[in-house]
């Protein structure tokens, strides 16, 4: 066999001045248009970026995300939106599964946190870590499809998934110790749903989730096969990337509960939505739990036509 000639290459000077002064918005909108008018550059766009990402890796090992400060109060450090950022392009070029211990690792660092009232802008900044855990899970789950469905785990891929699970049921223990709702449900439930379902619990009912008011009426309708649908729907892409939900998963569901009493009943949503079919089908366990619940103290529940 003829052994393949080395191949040369360099950017053009002019090139590189371009990319040395574009502005960072600049850089992006060239090149979703390279890799939107040439597909084929993908695989590059992406194998370049792992190669990146694999020579940097030791800047990471040990980011400290989370200080207390001197009087007291704790807060995330600037290095907490760079691993973030990191993690997002780890699973976005086909390096989830090393991007496991870097969840872990923000996780049990944000466990030992002791936040106040005041501090509602830390929890939505840690509440977005929730997402990030959400894609990588699903970015895992998306490697284990074969043509037969789907295989198990091998040792070495459950080893790492084992320890996040570790991680954020201890953080989850840490967090409702000190009497603070914990904002990495929907990563729980993720990783329990895929490495050992048999921890897996059911909703709590709430009546906070129950709207003041029966569901609204949007008279507007169109029919598709057979079925008619209102005109108006609410979209849930905003729970994938790259804007995956960054919120807790109690004020999802309440916004659910808000969309529903104005008559928005009607949700659009995918598998490659983040979690937004297990969110949805949470929501509506919930609401009957609660509905049962509400019933069980309250009587029968009157029903308006």
């Amino acid at each position: 066999m003829t052994p393949s000639k080395p191949k040369a290459g360099h950017v053009n000077m002019m090139a590189d001045t371009n990319i040395a002064n574009l502005p960072i918005e600049g850089l992006r909108a060239v090149m979703r248009g390279i890799l939107a008018n040439r597909p084929d550059c993908t695989p590059i766009f992406e194998e370049q970026t792992r190669n990146y990402l694999e020579e940097t890796a030791s800047k990471f090992s040990d980011v400290v995300v989370v200080e207390q400060t001197v009087d007291g109060p704790f807060q995330t450090t600037p290095s907490f939106q760079q691993l973030r950022k990191r993690i997002c392009c780890m699973v976005g070029c086909g390096l989830c599964y090393q991007a496991i211990p870097l969840l872990q690792s923000i996780v049990e660092q944000v466990s030992q946190m002791k936040l106040s009232s005041d501090q509602s802008a830390i929890v939505d900044e840690i509440a977005g870590v929730d997402g990030d855990i959400i894609q990588a899970i699903t970015a895992v789950q998306k490697t284990l499809f074969v043509e037969t469905g789907s295989r198990q785990l091998s040792e070495t891929e459950r080893q790492p998934l084992e320890a996040l699970l570790k991680a954020l049921m201890a953080s989850k223990s840490a967090w409702e110790t000190n009497a603070q709702p914990f904002v990495l449900e929907r990563g729980l439930e993720a990783t329990i749903d895929l490495v050992n379902p048999s921890l897996a619990t059911a909703p709590v009912a709430s009546t906070e989730l129950l709207s003041e008011k029966p569901p609204g009426v949007i008279s507007e309708t169109f029919e598709m096969a057979g079925i008619q649908l209102p005109r108006l729907f609410s979209g849930l892409w905003q729970l994938s990337s790259p804007a995956w939900g960054i919120a807790p998963r109690s004020r999802i569901m309440q916004q659910f509960s808000k969309h529903v009493g104005s008559g928005l009943t009607a949700f659009d949503m995918a598998d490659h939505y983040g979690d937004a079919e297990i969110l949805f089908v949470s929501y509506l366990i919930w609401i009957i739990s609660s509905l049962i619940l509400t019933q069980s103290i309250l009587g029968p529940i009157p029903v308006c036509k």
